[in-house]
């Protein structure tokens, strides 16, 4: 909500700059087709994919819910997952 976004923001410019002050105005923007964001503990659950793609040799996987959602992430993912191929199909 806004009040939730507003209070995370005092928060955090309380930790960082120190301010106390409450502020006179706000605006808050929300972007419908802004870069999503992955959830808490999505990390952990790429963590646990990686490792068991370890354990079964030849899968390879890519997307932007692995690192990065971006499309420069995306790409630079799939090269990766390209290589990592070739190198084990050679």
């Amino acid at each position: 909500s806004d009040e939730e976004l507003l209070e995370i923001a005092k928060d955090e410019l309380r930790d960082i700059a120190g301010f106390e002050a409450e502020p006179e105005f706000f605006k808050i923007f929300r972007h419908g087709r802004a870069i999503p964001q992955y959830y808490l503990g999505h990390a952990k659950i790429i963590e646990k994919i990686m490792q068991r793609l370890k354990e079964n040799e030849g899968i390879f996987i890519t997307g932007n819910f692995i690192d990065g959602v971006g499309m420069n992430d995306c790409i630079r993912n799939a090269k990766k997952a390209a290589k990592k191929a070739v190198a084990y199909l050679a």
